[in-house]
């Protein structure tokens, strides 16, 4: 008779594997923006790799804090026991707040990637500062939402080079998050780009915050990496008590090519 931690184990295991062979969730796949493009962010046909994102960190409580490290360090330390590979925390909390600095770390995807062109640069961030600003003044002063380290995914880039360990957002546990996504939906479709929920098959985004990455070698394939990830999560999870984790927002972005905006 199998445990209930074996159980949890195959659980997580089948949603990796889901999310690789399921159009219906592909949404839920993390990226780092400009990363598939040459130095200048030039996509094909002149069009350049696109991205909003709100970055965060965790709220200033010590408990909060020390409760995700716990758990990112202990990810990454599995992975490498058990595998041999590097597993690695991506930086936080996010320091850069400057225009034109590439300063990814913790955050929120608030959009898919997309080609842009390069006359549509300027007119999507005049209208997501707009909007975005109008969102973040009417919301509390605080935006922030809830994670929990037990209910981590395995989610695979954009471009199938990477898997991250990612912490899915509720939507009880959103806060005042979803404002500001509508408000990106709302840029996005009045410019006639694809919205984060508007595929063909109007699969719901998963947002989520990506708290470690592995880049897969050339012996790897990606549902193998989301099969390793999703162990070592596990095994990280067993470790922490089942406690949420209060992330805070502190800045909206836009990323076009290696060029960042500052939008709120």
């Amino acid at each position: 008779e199998k445990s209930s931690s074996e159980i949890h184990a195959e659980a997580l295991i089948a949603e990796a594997e889901r999310v690789v062979t399921d159009g219906s969730v592909r949404l839920g796949m993390a990226s780092l923006p400009g990363e598939v493009e040459s130095q200048s962010g030039m996509g094909i046909e002149g069009r350049y790799l696109s991205f909003v994102y709100a970055s965060v960190q965790p709220s200033t409580s010590t408990q909060s804090c020390q409760l995700l490290r716990q758990f990112v360090d202990r990810a990454c330390e599995q992975f490498k026991q058990r595998y041999g590979g590097r597993l690695e925390a991506l930086p936080w909390p996010d320091g850069g707040t400057s225009e034109g600095v590439k300063a990814l770390g913790l955050h929120v995807s608030l959009s898919r990637s997309t080609g842009i062109s390069r006359a549509q640069i300027q007119p999507l961030v005049d209208e997501l500062r707009r909007r975005v600003r109008r969102r973040r003044r009417g919301a509390s002063p605080d935006c922030t939402f809830a994670v929990s380290p037990c209910n981590a995914l395995a989610l695979p880039s954009s471009d199938g080079r990477s898997v991250f360990l990612s912490l899915p957002i509720t939507s009880q546990a959103s806060g005042n998050l979803a404002p500001l996504a509508a408000a990106v939906d709302g840029v996005v479709s009045l410019l006639g780009l694809p919205r984060y929920g508007g595929g063909e098959d109007h699969a719901e985004p998963i947002y989520h915050v990506s708290v470690a990455r592995y880049v897969l070698t050339s012996s790897d394939t990606v549902e193998g990496a989301l099969h390793k990830v999703s162990r070592a999560s596990l095994d990280a999870a067993h470790a922490i008590a089942s406690a949420s984790v209060r992330f805070v927002v502190r800045r909206v972005r836009l990323q076009v090519g290696c060029h960042v905006h500052v939008i709120s």
